[in-house]
C-alpha cells in the first residue's frame, strides 16, 4: 500500500491544478500584463490631468515646502513635477518620512481621500 501513496498524491495535486491552466495561458499572462504595464502608465495615459494636479498643489502649497509625491514613481514624472512645483522640493515616495506636505496623485477621480485631506483635480492633498 506504500508504494502507492507517492503516485495517487502525484495524481491529486495534478487533478487539482487542471482548473488552474488556462490562466497560465501565454495569451493569458500577456494580456494581464498589459493590464498592470497600462495602469501603471498613468501619466503616459493623461499627460494633461497630471498637469492640471501638479498645478493645483502648486496653488495651494508654500513655495518653501517640500512634498512628497506619490504616484507615478518613474523619474521623467518626478522630474516634471520638481519643474512645475519650482521653488518647491519633490521628493518621492522614499523620501517621504517627515516631509509636512503629501500630494497623492491617481488617475481618476478620487472618491473618499483621506480625513483632512484636500480633494484635488486626480488626487488630493494632505497637509500634516
Amino acid at each position: 500500500m506504500r508504494s502507492l501513496r507517492a503516485p495517487l498524491g502525484a495524481l491529486g495535486l495534478l487533478l487539482l491544478a487542471v482548473p488552474l491552466l488556462p490562466a497560465f495561458r501565454p495569451a493569458a499572462v500577456r494580456a494581464r500584463l498589459r493590464a498592470a504595464s497600462n495602469a501603471a502608465s498613468a501619466v503616459a495615459a493623461s499627460p494633461d490631468e497630471f498637469h492640471r494636479f501638479l498645478q493645483a498643489v502648486r496653488l495651494r502649497t508654500d513655495e518653501r515646502a517640500t512634498i512628497a509625491l506619490f504616484g507615478p514613481e518613474d523619474d521623467a514624472s518626478l522630474a516634471e513635477a520638481a519643474e512645475a512645483l519650482a521653488p518647491r522640493r519633490v521628493v518621492g515616495r522614499d523620501g517621504a518620512e517627515g516631509v509636512r506636505v503629501i500630494a497623492v496623485y491617481r488617475r481618476g477621480r478620487v472618491e473618499n481621500p483621506p480625513a483632512g485631506a484636500e480633494r484635488l483635480p486626480g488626487g488630493f492633498l494632505w497637509k500634516r
